[in-house]
């Protein structure tokens, strides 16, 4: 699939920014002209993806407002850094109790989007 078509449901952590950055700047996209993951997007969790074809459908919408609805506001904290086999970096969510309500509640109202198309850790921030 063409990397520019895909769409994910993304929890955006912007306020780590200033925290994310000095190691995410250093992560160059290949496009052209090459992009720094920084510049690119922002510090998130990678809830879904690939997601929806058409993310502003109201039927993806509605689905969305509806799956989360359910799930309480919740706070996060990092103490620890892990690595993806990848090398990727995150930071790790304690407690990630929340994030893992959110989690399920995507997966289970969108069964046709499994995550990253299968089986993988989830509540990472990168």
């Amino acid at each position: 699939m063409d990397t520019a078509l895909d769409t994910a449901v993304l929890l955006t952590a912007e306020s780590l920014g200033w925290f994310t950055d000095r190691w995410r700047g250093q992560s160059v996209l290949p496009v052209d002209p090459p992009l720094a993951l920084s510049d690119a997007i922002p510090p998130h969790f990678t809830l879904l993806s690939p997601w929806h074809l058409d993310p502003g459908s109201e039927e993806a919408s509605s689905r969305l407002h509806e799956a989360t609805r359910s799930v309480a506001p919740f706070r996060l904290r990092f103490t620890s850094v892990g690595t993806f086999p990848t090398g990727h970096v995150y930071l790790q969510p304690e407690p990630s109790s929340g994030l893992d309500a959110l989690f399920a509640a995507l997966t289970a109202a969108f069964p046709e989007f499994p995550p990253y198309g299968g089986p993988s850790p989830s509540g990472c921030l990168i």
